[in-house]
């Protein structure tokens, strides 16, 4: 048990607030010790040369305003720390490969600076290159970057998918998805920052120079604007949401800087650069690196172009703050990078003495030289400890159940009497067991939404006394009207930190969390949790272990167990919240705390394992998405509905009033409604490879690998079956499109059509699969001797859950003639079979382009809603006659009915 020393922190943190200045200490009985500021200072004259015969006397250090003797200056710099960070998720591959490339490039001048580390957020930092000061390892790191790695460029992504939505969103329901578009953006930019400063903590720098070489995209400061405009709201009222991560984006560049670290962002895309998600190298070393293109004739019709990104406005806005602060350069080209690496190794090492800052609060710094000819560049700010900023983060992810940290704490607040004036108060004990970790320890405690109105005071020693049983306890005033508390335990030094949520308690033992204990009574730390153990060889795959708990919201423990055949090795297991990676863990227990949030807690989780040669196996689990997912009542009925308005258009947007459900003629009362339109979609398509189909086939795969490469989103998973004479699992259910795509020039026309096979064969593949389903048909003939009947099919679309849309080029069956090839009865029932079960029938020509068509279909399944409903006896007889109403002019509900 390690005791908690120095000091306890009482703060006031209101959301999105900056932190009130530090009140006078009480005062000193002695001056306060002085510390050691260390700068490294960029000194250049009018020819861009650093001066010679520089002094201490020829420089001027002021810290908070007041100036500070110089001690001494070192012309020869002593070796930096280097970092090369790449955040993925921010980073575009353009980015992402020019940064890399560059760097590569400039390995020797990089490895002269000082240990190289080199970082890739994924979106947890993860090591790949550990303090090298050998060039050819530091260019192996990089090039292997630049080569084969890919920059997710997530804010785009977003942006991408809103635009999408949007068009197929309500007048009336923009606002809300505007504003819960915005959130999602500023929330992913600030936990990146976060990460980032987090790891910069932990990372042991030592007292020397430090640079960190970001490579980022960067951000805008207010996402809001963006949707705004799209979403054509609009921009006359100030919203909260406005410049959301502005106050981000100064907090981490001061942070930054007092944390020591010189910041070098690069947001140097090259789009001369190709896409190598189009070219990979060869996987054999032996091999020497070059791109296979196919040769044969030339294609009739060129794929389609993917639309670009959409646009940030202005995203150099906070790099540019973060090197301001921290004395670092922004690099907007390539071919600079070389003149910042010698512009580094010249600069000079200047000590100063300031008095010491016991609370982490960063501190301004400014470096000024004598001679007018002469102009200098350092960091701005400056700290010792973790600065306070920091501490705000940590507390606002605690209070909202993002993240608890990893040091292991136990934690009670007791209340007490009231004293004379009536004050609240409670007893504050903690209690951290560590064998590594070592104070100085700073407490924090605090309301949610900042309910003190105090400015932060700190406690000393004397303050906190240790209890005998290694508890440290501190009486503290409390806040009426507060019922829960973050405590927040971190070193002084950095490190680890951990947190937790306390309610104040009278020793009643209904309080929450707690069980009566006696007023002096030791705390015990949690006991840990139970360890991951993989699975035994044999085949691969992995599974999910459901949660715990019929409603997910907040920080949801996931663990996940690994089979993987004998003999290969697995490479790495990434989890899932929707579409963002929430963690990428590379050894056993695969166990992650995957944020929930609970104003939006409907989605999926998503664990993949993947092997070093690339092999892929993935589970998904569908939560609090009214019954999507395995656990569901028996006696609920789900209806998956789709509206469209009278163009034929899918309308989006709508809400839970606008939709009436009878059962039998009976009122039903609605259970949950959820759009489900985001949520992972499993696409099963079916192609007629009939003798038939030799002149169609072509324009059938283009238009389906333009589906599969430009509609389906990375969530959604596709399988591939093929049928003439009968039906063939081309290519079994996968996320990677891409290999879908690819198994498309396995087919080949040849014998007859049995349609309704092909339908109950792919229906078949999609049994057991969990979450929202749908199958696509692509025929031109019918062969009706098949043993299978309409009805036979229409019972198995009903139990897998799944719409079925056809789309039948036969010109006969269009006009409904009856001349052997198609029946008018089977042109009926493929009409029935596809309302029946909430899909559609399309009659298209034999030479139509089918791009826009499947595209329709994809449209139609990104706008389904879902409702659930309990039947009434009264009405559980009429199980079939069931009708999904929405108000609004024109608009009409399609569903499968049960």
């Amino acid at each position: 048990m390690i005791r908690l020393p120095i000091v306890l922190l009482s703060l006031s943190l209101a959301a999105q607030a900056p932190l009130p200045e530090a009140p006078p200490s009480e005062p000193q009985a002695a001056p306060a010790a002085l510390e050691p500021v260390r700068l490294a200072v960029e000194v250049r004259d009018k020819k861009g040369e650093v001066p010679r015969n520089l002094t201490p006397a020829d420089f001027t250090v002021r810290v908070d305003g007041q100036e500070r003797p110089v001690a001494e200056i070192a012309p020869e710099m002593p070796p930096w720390r280097v970092v090369v960070y790449v955040d993925r998720l921010l980073s575009g591959s353009r980015t992402l490969r020019g940064a890399a490339g560059a760097l590569a490039g400039q390995a020797r001048l990089l490895a002269a600076l000082g240990p190289v580390d080199v970082v890739v957020a994924e979106p947890e930092p993860r090591l790949v290159l550990a303090a090298s000061r050998e060039p050819a390892a530091l260019d192996d790191a990089l090039s292997r970057l630049w080569l084969s790695a890919e920059g997710r460029d997530d804010v785009r992504g977003l942006r991408r998918r809103f635009l999408e939505q949007i068009e197929a969103t309500a007048e009336a329901g923009r606002a809300a998805l505007a504003a819960e578009a915005a959130e999602e953006e500023a929330r992913l930019v600030r936990r990146q920052q976060e990460r980032m400063i987090e790891w910069l903590i932990r990372r042991e720098a030592g007292d020397g120079p430090r640079v960190l070489f970001l490579v980022s995209d960067g951000f805008d400061v207010d996402p809001a604007a963006f949707y705004r405009r799209e979403a054509g709201i609009p921009d006359l009222v100030p919203e909260p949401s406005r410049n959301a991560l502005e106050k981000t984006g100064l907090e981490m560049a001061r942070t930054a800087a007092a944390l020591g670290w010189t910041v070098v962002p690069l947001p140097v895309g090259d789009p001369g650069l190709p896409d190598l998600r189009r070219a990979r190298p060869r996987s054999n070393p032996e091999v020497p690196i070059g791109v296979t293109v196919p040769l044969g004739r030339r294609p009739k019709k060129e794929e389609p172009k993917v639309p670009p990104p959409p646009m940030l406005q202005k995203p150099n806005e906070p790099l540019g703050w973060m090197a301001e602060a921290s004395g670092g350069v922004l690099v907007l080209q390539p071919q600079d990078v070389a003149g910042v690496l010698a512009g580094l190794r010249s600069r000079i090492w200047i000590t100063a003495e300031a008095p010491a800052s016991p609370d982490g609060r960063p501190r301004t710094v400014e470096v000024g030289i004598g001679r007018p000819e002469v102009a200098v560049r350092a960091r701005r700010w400056t700290g010792a400890g973790v600065p306070l900023a920091v501490s705000a983060d940590r507390v606002r992810r605690l209070l909202e159940g993002e993240d608890e940290g990893d040091l292991e704490i136990t934690t009670r607040l007791r209340l007490e009497e009231p004293g004379p004036g009536g004050e609240r108060r409670g007893t504050l004990d903690v209690a951290v067991e560590s064998t590594e970790v070592e104070g100085p320890f700073r407490v924090v405690l605090v309301p949610p939404e900042g309910a003190f109105e105090a400015a932060p005071r700190l406690l000393t020693g004397r303050d906190l006394p240790a209890s005998d049983e290694g508890t440290f306890r501190a009486s503290i005033p409390l806040p009426e009207g507060t019922d829960r508390f973050a405590v927040l335990v971190e070193p002084l030094d950095g490190g680890s930190w951990g947190g937790e949520v306390v309610f104040p308690r009278a020793g009643e033992p209904d309080a929450p969390g707690n069980e009566e204990v006696a007023a002096d009574a030791p705390i015990r730390p949690r006991a840990p949790a139970p360890a991951i153990v993989e699975a035994a060889p044999g085949e691969f795959r992995v599974r999910i272990v459901p949660p715990a708990g019929e409603k997910l919201a907040g920080p949801v423990d996931v663990e996940a167990t690994v089979q993987v055949p004998s003999g290969r090795k697995l490479d790495r297991v990434e989890f899932f919240w929707n579409d963002q990676l929430a963690a990428t863990l590379y050894d056993a227990p695969f166990r992650h705390r995957v944020f929930v949030p609970r104003e939006r807690p409907s989605g999926y989780l998503r664990v993949e394992a993947r092997l070093e040669d690339g092999s892929v196996a993935e589970d998904a689990l569908t939560v609090n998405a009214s019954g999507l997912g395995e656990r569901v009542d028996v006696r609920l009925v789900e209806l998956f509905v789709v509206v469209t308005d009278s163009a034929g258009r899918p309308v989006r947007g709508l809400s839970r009033d606008a939709f009436r459900v009878r059962q039998g003629g009976r009122p039903q009362e609605i259970a949950s409604f959820e759009n489900a339109g985001d949520l992972p979609l499993t696409l099963a398509l079916a192609i007629d490879s009939s003798a038939s189909m030799f002149l169609k086939l072509e324009h059938v795969r283009e238009a389906v690998s333009s589906l599969l490469t430009g509609g389906l989103a990375q969530r959604d998973r596709a399988l591939l079956v093929d049928f003439d004479t009968e039906p063939r699992l081309v290519s079994p259910v996968t996320r990677d499109l891409g290999s879908v795509s690819s198994a498309l020039r396995n087919l080949t026309p040849d014998g007859s059509t049995a349609l309704w096979e092909g339908i109950a064969f792919s229906l078949g593949q999609l049994q057991g699969l969990s979450g929202r389903k749908a199958l696509v048909i692509y025929s031109d003939g019918i062969e009706e001797g098949s043993s299978l009947s309409y009805r036979d099919i229409l019972r198995l679309a009903r139990e897998v859950k799944t719409p079925i849309y056809l789309i039948v080029s036969n010109p006969r069956a269009a006009r409904g003639e009856d001349e052997g090839f198609f029946s008018s009865s089977i042109s009926d029932r493929l009409g029935r079979l596809a309302a029946g079960t909430g899909g559609r029938l399309f009659f298209v020509l034999p030479d139509q382009d089918l791009t826009g068509v499947y595209q329709e279909i994809l449209s139609e399944l990104r706008s389904q809603y879902v409702l659930t409903y309990y039947p009434q006896e009264a009405a559980g007889n009429a199980r079939r006659d069931v009708k999904v109403e929405v108000e609004g002019r024109g608009l009409t509900a399609r569903t499968m009915t049960p």
